[in-house]
């Protein structure tokens, strides 16, 4: 009975993961919580301990399943596997500025940015990265790196991508791997 009430609590947690993702805005001491399956996104005023839910609709469709964010300064970028794109946020204003697209079913899982101009995105259904202008607001390249990537890490120039070989029937190849992208 203990390792299923271990395993029913690992579970649990790791929903509760899966549905919220939090990130630290040193500008007034702000986290922005997305809301995985409410597809919004809501604030947290760490001084007053006050929430403020549901302030911005994410993605483009009611399909988007946002999984990512990533604050840089007074812009968000929230990742939105299901609707394929990368919505860029105002945090001042708390709007919308725009959208970079990552191609039709690309579900784009994480990112990681590689200096002020450019990230890199992991397209978990195309096996492939790609390098995404921030400023331009495009797709520059797209690389085949392995078999559904999701997490990746950029160090000294290097991106290293988590290819977990993940099946849609719920089954992983036995060989997952990291992929080296210089």
């Amino acid at each position: 009975m203990k390792s299923n009430l271990k395993t029913t609590k690992l579970l649990t947690a790791g929903l509760l993961l899966l549905c919220l993702t939090a990130v630290n805005v040193d500008a007034g001491q702000k986290a922005y919580v997305i809301n995985s399956s409410g597809e919004t996104l809501s604030k947290i005023d760490l001084e007053t301990k006050t929430v403020t839910n549901d302030i911005l609709t994410l993605g483009t469709d009611v399909f988007s399943y946002p999984n990512q964010i990533i604050v840089r300064d007074t812009l968000a970028y929230v990742i939105n596997s299901g609707t394929s794109e990368i919505q860029i946020i105002d945090l001042k204003t708390e709007t919308t500025l725009g959208y970079i697209g990552t191609g039709a079913g690309s579900n784009p899982y994480w990112m990681a940015f590689a200096d002020e101009r450019y990230a890199y995105v992991t397209l978990m259904y195309e096996n492939s990265v790609a390098k995404i202008d921030v400023v331009d607001r495009t797709v520059t390249a797209v690389d085949s790196v392995g078999k559904r990537p999701e997490g990746i890490v950029i160090h000294d120039y290097k991106a290293y991508i988590a290819c977990t070989g993940y099946n849609p029937d719920w089954s992983l190849d036995p060989f997952g791997q990291v992929a080296v992208y210089d």
